[in-house]
């Protein structure tokens, strides 16, 4: 420190701020090279047994195994995510609060709401997108309808009388019948639950027509035969039911939906974590007990910069900000 003294004994603030930051960046490392010292905990934004509840209870085991602690799964479903998602914006940003956040949440929400709780894009950390998955169009083993043509028809002759259920507004489960609907002029009416598992129920009970939901909740339902599949929505045909068709291939034109999610942090958690977390997402996606998982549930793990993240959401808001407005979609 005598280098930044004066003669008079007077320490010049910002020579004192330089000779430090050696100190300061080696401190900083040390930090993340420790982290975590305690259990880190996980909000997601859906119920329990959700798809991401699921997957992301895979990649917790993961990164559990290779962090030395645990992930501590906290399920806060409600308002379209917004609760969970309010949260990790105004948990301490130390690392020890971590999320997902997802292309309802992330995407949707931002042109299906007035207003919300957040900003996705200012208010959190954006550490790597983490799996991405198609939805499966099913309905009741009884119902009349035996692909999707039947329901579109019925869904003309009497508008309003279909009952679409969906795991909660703004999810790709209520876009997908909102977009099968203005793509091909009809009316249904929307049932939304408070998560998938509800939702499931009620359809198995015939108590609603259909649903669409994602791929990892929906396949032991169907393998069992307690729900028919009619059609999924990726870009082509799933490995784990190949005899079903896209809903392009149903004959519903243009019609894909991809559902993605990532992992998120507060805004302001430091940079040195947000590098180890993003370092140690992407190693656990690589995991080969995590992928076959993954596959399991017809799940793609995706990782990747957190760059690639935002980017993908920017591009997700402006797709689904054009879809909301035109088919006038409003939450329910």
């Amino acid at each position: 420190m005598r280098g930044v003294v004066f003669k008079a004994g007077v320490v010049r603030p910002m020579a004192v701020v330089i000779a430090l930051l050696p100190t300061l960046a080696g401190s900083a490392g040390a930090f993340a090279a420790d982290y975590p010292v305690r259990p880190v905990r996980m909000i997601l934004p859906t119920a329990a047994g959700s798809s991401p509840d699921i997957l992301m209870r895979v990649l917790g085991d993961e990164l559990s195994r290779q962090m030395g602690q645990q992930i501590v799964v906290d399920n806060r479903p409600g308002a379209a995510g917004q609760i969970a998602l309010g949260l990790i914006k105004d948990a301490t940003a130390d690392g020890y609060t971590i999320g997902y956040g997802n292309i309802g949440t992330l995407a949707v929400n931002p042109s299906l709401f007035d207003k919300i709780a957040y900003d996705a894009l200012r208010d959190f950390a954006l550490i790597s997108q983490a799996v991405q998955v198609h939805n499966i169009m099913v309905v009741n083993p009884n119902s009349p309808h035996r692909n999707v043509q039947d329901v579109v028809d019925a869904a003309r002759r009497q508008p309003g009388k279909l009952l679409f259920a969906s795991s909660a507004a703004g999810t790709t489960s209520h876009l997908s019948s909102e977009l099968l609907m203005f793509q091909t002029g009809t009316k249904m009416i929307h049932v939304p639950y408070k998560g998938s598992p509800q939702s499931i129920a009620d359809l198995i009970g015939g108590q609603v027509d259909l649903t669409f939901e994602n791929m990892s909740v929906l396949l032991p339902h169907v393998k069992a035969g307690k729900l028919r599949p009619l059609a999924v929505t990726g870009p082509r045909r799933s490995t784990a039911l190949p005899n079903v068709p896209t809903m392009i291939e149903a004959g519903v034109a243009g019609f894909e939906i991809t559902a993605w999610g990532g992992i998120i942090a507060p805004a302001k958690t430091p940079m040195a974590i947000q590098q180890r977390l993003n370092e140690e997402v992407n190693r656990a996606l690589k995991a080969p007990t995590l992928r076959e998982r993954f596959a399991s549930a017809d799940s793609e793990p995706v990782g990747g910069t957190p760059q690639a993240f935002r980017d993908l959401i920017e591009r997700e808001i402006k797709r689904w900000g054009e879809v909301i407005r035109k088919a006038g979609i409003r939450a329910d």
